[in-house]
């Protein structure tokens, strides 16, 4: 279903994971994220954001600077939860 207060931003094309984008627009830029994951995040916009807010979020993104990536994405081991032992 398509949500038109949700902006999903790729990572991938700068060389970084969804949780690494998080991380630079929280704390370096103050704009609250949405479910990072590895391969980007989902931006919130409603009817309480002005235009500067907006900016802020274009201005971030067009400062994040390139980072060197490989693509490779097989480093990232995501491993399965634990679960109780049975008894």
């Amino acid at each position: 279903m398509w949500d038109p207060t949700r902006l999903v931003v790729s990572a991938l094309a700068r060389g970084y994971t969804g949780y690494e984008l998080e991380a630079y627009l929280r704390y370096e830029c103050r704009v609250q994220i949405e479910m990072p994951d590895l391969f980007g995040v989902a931006v919130v916009l409603t009817a309480g954001h002005r235009e500067e807010h907006v900016q802020t979020l274009v201005q971030a993104l067009a400062a994040l600077p390139p980072q060197a990536s490989t693509g490779d994405l097989t480093a990232f081991r995501l491993a399965p939860p634990s679960f109780p032992h049975a008894l």
